[in-house]
């Protein structure tokens, strides 16, 4: 199985808080970040976002600029959809970290990562597609 459709699985058939790795807040991922990119201008990128609500808290603590990145088309559009007309400024890109344009350029993006979870398939990269900001 590749990694999109596992994951693309994970998040059609369990609710966000049946996950293992669920938690209502990621506080020392938000913590972090605050700490190592106070610029609320600047661009982070929560690589691997899912459904998380890491996403919620950046928007909520006033970051201008944030990305979510995952191989989970399902997950993006939870994520999207809970946080509505608050989360209109997010680019959502639907992707792999592996095939990220500029995911590399360190200079251009802060990015979270918690963690990535590959399951033990073939490592085909998907590409990205998504929908930019205005």
């Amino acid at each position: 199985m590749e990694p999109t459709q596992h994951w693309e699985r994970v998040y059609q058939t369990k609710a966000a808080s049946e996950v293992s790795w669920y938690r209502p807040h990621l506080d020392v991922s938000l913590g972090l970040i605050t700490s190592a990119v106070p610029d609320r201008a600047a661009r982070v990128v929560d690589v691997g976002g899912g459904e998380a609500t890491l996403v919620d808290d950046l928007v909520a603590a006033g970051y201008a600029h944030v990305d979510v990145l995952d191989l989970s088309a399902t997950a993006l559009q939870v994520a999207r959809e809970r946080l509505g007309e608050s989360g209109a400024s997010v680019g959502w890109l639907h992707g792999d970290v592996t095939t990220f344009p500029g995911a590399h350029d360190a200079g251009r993006r802060a990015a979270a990562v918690r963690v990535l979870h590959v399951p033990r398939v073939s490592r085909t990269a998907s590409g990205v597609r998504g929908t930019r900001r205005s």
